[in-house]
């Protein structure tokens, strides 16, 4: 089987859950105060498909070659494998105890199978607020 990206291709969902561990190396700059993180993870995706995906000829031919058709109603399907997630952001000290936080990480996955298979990389944008105790 040939990996694809099937993000589209769940029209009930694909959910990812990650436990990562990371190490961060922080330089500092005063009250702006860059990092970089990078560590391993597990990466598990739950996927659910319905028998409305099987009517999209792109998607069609996988998910009958895995027994599913368009009658079935909705499958889910689980994978979980190891991966790598390598990153950086910035804090902004507000106070001495709070921070204004801006991260951006990159996870390498690699191929899942979860009902159908697909390249699980992702790349996530968060910000947030820090508050040091």
């Amino acid at each position: 089987m040939s990996s694809r990206n099937y993000g589209a291709g769940f029209p009930n969902g694909l959910r990812p859950l990650t436990f990562t561990v990371n190490l961060v190396y922080n330089w500092d700059r005063g009250v702006w105060r860059p990092y970089a993180t990078a560590g391993l993870g597990l990466y598990r995706y739950t996927a659910t498909i319905s028998s409305q995906a099987l009517l999209d000829p792109a998607l069609r031919a996988e998910p009958i070659a895995l027994g599913l058709s368009p009658g079935s109603g909705t499958v889910e399907g689980r994978d979980k494998t190891l991966g790598v997630n390598l990153g950086g952001g910035i804090e902004y000290f507000v106070s001495q105890q709070t921070t204004i936080v801006g991260e951006v990480r990159y996870h390498g996955v690699g191929d899942i199978v979860a009902l159908i298979p697909f390249e699980g990389s992702f790349a996530t944008l968060s910000v947030g607020l820090k508050r040091y105790f």
